[in-house]
């Protein structure tokens, strides 16, 4: 097993409102990086979503998904980390949206098709123009819907009227 660790995010910087949590890797792969066989792999290939809360030192609750699936490794990585392997090899990768809103039914739709666009154009880790639509979305008052489009796809959240809350 192999520590987590992000290899991009955006935005880069912190907001002044969301700082990103350091602990965010541990809750996408709580038992760390796992490295696979193709037949492994052939046995559980789809991705897997779950969501989190973080509560900060400050008491701020952190919302978040994330999706994991399986990439093949590039040869030399293989080479350098297992050695000599029978086949190609496979680890667990992810994309994580975070937010102060617990709007978990819009970030799972949108942690879903950044998977369809990473496997779509085959990038890890995915292009800033994939993910700006997500850094941009705003969630509308109490009692209205929010569209958000995601590499072609329009998906909706319907904020709560504040007599549901």
């Amino acid at each position: 097993r192999f520590q987590a660790h992000v290899l991009a995010r955006f935005p880069e910087q912190d907001r002044p409102t969301t700082p990103f949590p350091r602990e965010c890797p541990d809750f996408c792969f709580p038992d760390g990086i796992r490295l696979v066989t193709l037949e492994e792999h052939q046995r559980d290939p789809m991705p897997v979503t779950n969501s989190f809360v973080l509560t900060t030192a400050d008491r701020t609750r952190v919302y978040g998904v994330c999706i994991t699936w399986m990439d093949a490794l590039d040869a030399e990585v293989v080479r350098r980390f297992v050695g000599d392997a029978h086949g190609p090899v496979y680890a667990q990768q992810a994309v994580c949206l975070i937010s102060r809103v617990p709007a978990f039914e819009l970030l799972i739709g949108c942690c879903r098709q950044l998977y369809r666009l990473h496997i779509t154009h085959a990038t890890m880790p995915l292009a800033r123009v994939h993910v700006q639509p997500a850094l941009d979305a705003r969630l509308a008052p109490a009692g209205a819907c929010t569209r958000l489009t995601l590499g072609g796809l329009c998906l909706e959240v319907q904020t709560p009227s504040q007599l549901d809350i």
